[in-house]
């Protein structure tokens, strides 16, 4: 393996009711653990979310109410699944903005105690913001070279995110080989990313925006000549620290960079 592993990995991926990681519910949870010396092990699970799967989710992941019907609830199979999980550091792909969320709330709403402290994190997509902007499926096409079959299956899912991180690592052999290191580069507001919801990054020695009609342009070009754009993000629902650079950008002040460990 290109990625060294000190303790297991745990991949991970959610297909749900919705995109709201406080009210959605899963309907299908996979769990790929990787250990030291790349052995793999998935596990899967359909999951009754206890309410009417919508037909827009069913249309992405092509699990319906009837498919779902007489499998568990999460509260059933919440302590088997904190269990793969113990001492498990985790990945996946966008994983910090919507699996690791929701998979919490559902922890929450079983009353099972389940917590992140000292694991590490790595999101795949993170590095694909650094690199290129691109959806799984479209990033696997990119660094594995092969078609993404089975996405939106979570079990396809997170084999393909656990291939894409070593084809990620093999064509950037800049970043770190580390699990731990991996974790500090590139955790939200860490060296390459300016901000908690990474809608910025650091590019050339500038920040540049990572989303919308801008992508890849720099902060201070678009203050300069956009400033319209700006005002509109301070009016929407950014992260704090977000809106911390925007509003800094629309005074003429900009991000310094900083140095990478």
């Amino acid at each position: 393996m290109i990625l060294k592993l000190i303790r297991p990995l745990a991949v991970i991926d959610l297909e749900t009711t919705g995109l709201d990681t406080d009210a959605d519910r899963i309907v299908e949870l996979a769990i790929l653990e990787v250990d030291a010396r790349g052995k793999r092990m998935p596990h899967r699970w359909l999951v009754n979310p206890g309410v009417p799967i919508p037909r827009e989710a069913t249309q992405t992941h092509g699990i319906s109410d009837r498919d779902v019907k007489g499998q568990p609830k999460f509260r059933v199979i919440a302590q088997k699944v904190a269990c793969i999980l113990r001492g498990r550091d985790v990945m996946g792909f966008n994983i910090e903005r919507f699996d690791l969320p929701l998979l919490l709330r559902e922890f929450e709403r079983a009353r099972h105690p389940f917590s992140l402290r000292g694991r590490k994190v790595i999101d795949a997509l993170a590095i694909c913001l650094v690199e290129r902007s691109r959806k799984l499926e479209e990033a696997v096409e990119f660094y594995c070279g092969r078609v993404h079959e089975g996405a939106h299956g979570a079990v396809a899912d997170t084999v393909a995110c656990w291939d894409l991180l070593q084809a990620q690592l093999r064509r950037y052999p800049h970043l770190p080989r580390t699990v731990g290191d991996l974790h500090e580069v590139l955790r939200p507001g860490g060296p390459l990313f300016l901000d908690s919801g990474r809608r910025f990054r650091w590019e050339a020695e500038r920040a540049v925006f990572t989303f919308g009609k801008y992508v890849g342009v720099a902060v201070s070009k678009v203050a300069e000549r956009h400033s319209s754009y700006l005002e509109w993000m301070v009016d929407h629902d950014f992260a704090y620290d977000t809106l911390a650079i925007v509003k800094a950008a629309l005074r003429g002040k900009y991000p310094k960079r900083k140095r990478m460990r």
